[in-house]
Parts: structure tokens; sequence; C-alpha cells
């Protein structure tokens, strides 16, 4: 599928410029209990509405420059709407707050730090943000590049599992959006099948793009300082590093941790840990209740380097995980294509040793046997 790629508006941070002018008349609700001037009776008093004007199909909003045209999501933080871009004159995704979430400051700023991070990045496996402004009610959106395709969850569903090259692929193209996201102050924190989308919904020939910056954490964002989510448990559970679900600091290893997961959810058919809160998932992790993936599913064409990363990928302390998202990703292409540039060849074998991967086995990856 060919995507066509826009050249993008820059994002306004938030606090710059001013909220987008009132653009439809706001529905009062019926009057109650009146009376019936024939019979004195009073008409029984009808259920009001949730007021609805504003964001419906058919709707232009963000002063008339986007047009609803179908719901897309709905998630904890807001709505998402396939809209259509009028100046442009391209479909967008429409992503906008809930009222409740609107009247909570901290989840209204968490918001608007996502559309600092993702306005940040300019990357072919990150989705693109377009505009961020204010609805007439005073509620954010942010416009992003709509992508059409099927998100890596919905596909481990209904394939339960990928060959181990798809996965691989998928994980090349995650660490590569990563390392740009990470080289522009950006962490992720939330990485999980259901944030990444494959265009097109093959993963043999889609790229896998980054949708969803919901958790980012954004280094020197200006006026969002104020925003800290130390000794906050945050994300999902089954793909959260451990140091997040307890609260501590978080730091890139921790989106190196989440992309091993979803790997291993991709090969495996289960992610690393399951439960039902962070509590259950935390627990599972301090007894060390993690099964190697060949345990899981056995598949005697994987190669054991590929199984021995992921663990590695999935320690409890960070200090054992791969560095950086580049590292990581080198590691991956080392396995996925044994055949590497003369200058890694030695940096990589070097890593894949460090991983417990044994020498020998080290060599033939890297010399294709």
């Amino acid at each position: 599928m060919t995507r066509q790629r826009s050249i993008a508006p820059t994002v306004r941070p938030p606090g710059i410029g001013g909220p987008s002018a009132p653009l439809l008349p706001t529905c009062r609700p019926p009057a109650l209990g009146q009376k019936k001037a024939s019979s004195g009776v009073h008409t029984a008093p009808r259920k009001r509405k949730r007021d609805n004007t504003l964001v419906h199909e058919g709707a232009r909003v963000g002063d008339n420059r986007f047009e609803l045209i179908r719901p897309l999501g709905d998630g904890g933080m807001g709505k998402v709407w396939l809209a259509r871009h009028l100046g442009l004159q391209r479909q967008v995704a429409l992503k906008v707050l809930h009222r409740r979430v609107h009247a909570q400051d901290d989840l209204r700023r968490r918001f608007e730090r996502e559309a600092v991070a993702i306005g940040r990045l300019r990357h072919e496996g990150i989705v693109d943000a377009l505009d961020f402004g204010e609805l007439s009610d005073g509620r954010k959106f942010l416009a992003m590049e709509y992508v059409e395709g099927e998100t890596l969850d919905a596909i481990a569903k209904r394939v339960r599992r990928l060959p181990w090259r798809d996965a691989l692929r998928v994980g090349v193209q995650v660490a590569d959006a990563l390392a740009c996201a990470h080289e522009h102050g950006v962490i992720h924190r939330d990485l999980k099948p259901d944030n990444l989308i494959v265009e097109g919904g093959d993963v043999a020939s889609g790229r896998t793009r980054i949708l969803d910056l919901g958790l980012a954490r954004v280094e020197n964002a200006v006026g969002l300082s104020g925003i800290s989510d130390h000794n906050i448990a945050m994300g999902t559970p089954s793909y959260s590093a451990p140091e997040q679900l307890l609260g501590q600091p978080t730091d890139t290893r921790a989106d190196v941790y989440g992309l091993g997961a979803v790997l291993y959810r991709l090969i495996t058919g289960q992610p690393p840990y399951s439960g039902a809160s962070f509590e259950e998932v935390a627990e599972k992790m301090h007894r060390g209740d993690l099964a190697a993936p060949k345990k899981v599913f056995a598949d005697p064409s994987r190669p054991k380097a590929l199984d021995a990363l992921l663990m590695r990928c999935l320690a409890r302390d960070p200090d054992a995980r791969p560095g950086s998202a580049i590292a990581l990703g080198d590691a991956l292409r080392a396995i996925e294509t044994p055949t590497v540039l003369p200058w890694r060849r030695y940096a990589v074998g070097a890593f894949l040793v460090s991983i417990g991967v044994g020498a020998g086995v080290g060599a033939a990856i890297l010399l294709g046997g």
C-alpha cells in the first residue's frame, strides 16, 4: 500500500495561540415540567440528553478546519475520530479529550504533553502530528496522520502468533522509531500491541508505526515541567517495566523492556506476565515467574539468539538490558540478516555474546552459518 506523506504544518505547543472560536450554537435542553395550557396537567419530565452538539458525525470543529466523519475508537483519555482536514483535503485522526478528563488539570496537561511529544518527532515509524488546539467548549484536540491498517493487538488476536521472522521485522522498525524518540528526549513508557499499527494490516509488507504517546515523558518541555509521574504506577501491567510498576523513575530502558515484551507476545502467543492488576503482575515479576520463550512455544527454526535477547530485554534490572534502542535494533538486525556491515560486525558480535549467546553461535549468525 502506498502511503502518501504530507507536509505537516508546525504543531503549536500548548499555550501558544488562542482557542478556536465557537462553531455551532449550543442546543438548550427542553424545559422540564411544562404545563399544558388546556388541562393544567404536567407533562412527564423528559430525560436530559448529553450535549453532543459539538462532537458528532458531520460536525465541523477546530475553527471549521475539520469535519468529523465517524468514530475510530474510545479510550480512557479521549475519543478518536476519523475526520477530514478541509484545508489540506486529507483524512486525519482527531483525538478529542473526554469532558471528565478535560476537567482534571493533571490529565489535561498530560494530553498537552502528548501533543508536545508527537510534535517533536518526524520519523516514518511514528504517526505524524498535524495540529493541536481547542474546541469551542475549551476541550483540547490533537490531529494526527490517519493510517489505514490494523493494530498489532488485533493481528495477534486473529493469528495468535507471528512467524519469528515477521516479529523480528516489527522489532527492527519499532526499535528505529524509539531511537528517534529517545534522541529527541521522548520516552514512550506504554509500548504495547494496541499502540502499534501495521500499515495495510500485513506485517510481512507493511511498516509498523507507533500510534499513541499518551504516557510519554518529554525532557525539557517548556510549560510542562510541573507534571511529575514519579512514584506513580503507570502503563499497561503486562508490558510495563518493573521499575515503572513500582512507581520508580524510568529512562529509555523502560522502552527497551516494553518492546521486548511486545516481541515476546508476538512470538509465544502470550505476554511475559499476565494479571488483573499492577499488584498481581508486580508479584509475578518479583517471584521471577518468567518462562523462556521456548518453554511457552517451541519453534525449532527460531534462533537461540532471539530467545536470549528477549530474556535480556525483560530483565528486572535495567542495567542488565540492552542499553539503548539503537543497541537493541542492531542485535535484532544481526539475527534478521546474518550479514551485517563490516564496521558493525565486532560491536554486534560482542553484544550477542554479552546477552548470553555463545561466541560460536554469535559468529554463526554474523557469518550466515
